[in-house]
């Protein structure tokens, strides 16, 4: 179970799955640096971690979670799109979403 909840299985986690795992001080963590020096796309998002927290499921919540997952995704692991420009269409997405409420 250390092993489980260890900075070195998140940071295994994070380089396997580009998932940002929640842990305080994240971006200040040295289990990390090495990904975010290898990914700095991923390191902008990392510095976004300290701002995150759970949240309910319910419907318009996972289908604004999905829009912008997906195009952190096409940001952050695949590196088809600028942080500013996968924002914006996110952000389209989810005014979308949420119009429908």
């Amino acid at each position: 179970m250390k092993f489980v909840l260890s900075e070195e299985n998140d940071a295994l986690f994070l380089e396997m799955t580009s998932q940002i795992p929640y842990r305080r001080n994240l971006e200040a963590s040295p289990a990390y640096a090495s990904l975010l020096r290898k990914q700095p796309m991923l390191a902008r998002f990392v510095s976004q971690a300290k701002f995150t927290c759970g949240a309910d499921n319910v419907r318009p919540l996972v289908e604004v979670y999905d829009a912008i997952a997906q195009e952190y995704q096409y940001c952050a692991v695949l590196g088809q799109e600028s942080a500013v420009s996968a924002m914006e269409i996110a952000e389209e997405k989810v005014n979308e979403i949420l119009s429908d409420y």
